[in-house]
């Protein structure tokens, strides 16, 4: 990143000499204080982003505060957070968290939504800035479940509610809740989803 703010001072350094402006002087000393944040999106082009891939496990303690930290900075890291944690256990939640700051692209989805799951990830990488994509790991092993049913586990997270479709874009018009999407989730504006027996799914 800091080869990107040097390179972009040094053409708008370079532009300015061409055009010689009367306070030349004065913009090339305000340019010694250029930051990240000052960058166009074609400067910022320049320097691809940072991808972090991560577990729940890496989010305890000290990791869970630096997690917060970077999220509400505007470094242009892609969290993609494999959580196999237990919804229910208790936890902060990740995406909540995120959440909070409103300055990063955030989304929960699922690998048994792929339109939505790859829609998340394209629109994570194109935001500048910092983003968290949250993808719910069941896990056979753990949660005591055979291999072959893991994507309707996944599905069934979804459906049920624990674990909903949710994307936020801070450079979305509006405000805090029209950046906040559930589109994709089954059912939204029912009070409960229904299973094909007509029963609610909860």
């Amino acid at each position: 990143r800091d080869g990107a703010i040097a390179e972009a001072r040094l053409q708008r350094t370079a532009t300015l000499v061409l055009q010689g402006p009367a306070d030349l002087p004065l913009r090339e000393a305000a340019l010694q204080t250029l930051a990240w944040r000052d960058l166009d999106d074609a400067e910022r082009s320049t320097c691809p982003p940072v991808i972090v891939l991560a577990d729940r496990s890496t989010l305890r303690g000290a990791g869970l505060d630096g997690l917060s930290r970077l999220l509400a900075s505007d470094a242009d890291v892609k969290v993609v957070l494999l959580d196999d944690g237990d919804p229910l256990d208790g936890s902060p939640d990740p995406a909540l968290i995120a959440l909070a700051h409103r300055r990063a692209f955030v989304a929960t989805t699922s690998i048994a939504f792929p339109t939505h799951l790859f829609g998340s990830i394209a629109a994570a990488l194109a935001t500048p800035g910092p983003a968290l994509v949250r993808i719910p790991a069941p896990s056979p092993r753990r949660h005591g479940f055979a291999p072959a049913v893991v994507l309707e586990r996944a599905r069934l997270a979804v459906t049920a509610r624990v674990q909903p479709l949710l994307r936020y874009d801070p450079a979305g018009p509006g405000v805090f809740g029209k950046r906040l999407s559930l589109e994709g989730n089954p059912d939204p504006s029912a009070a409960w989803p229904q299973a094909a027996d007509g029963t609610a799914v909860t």
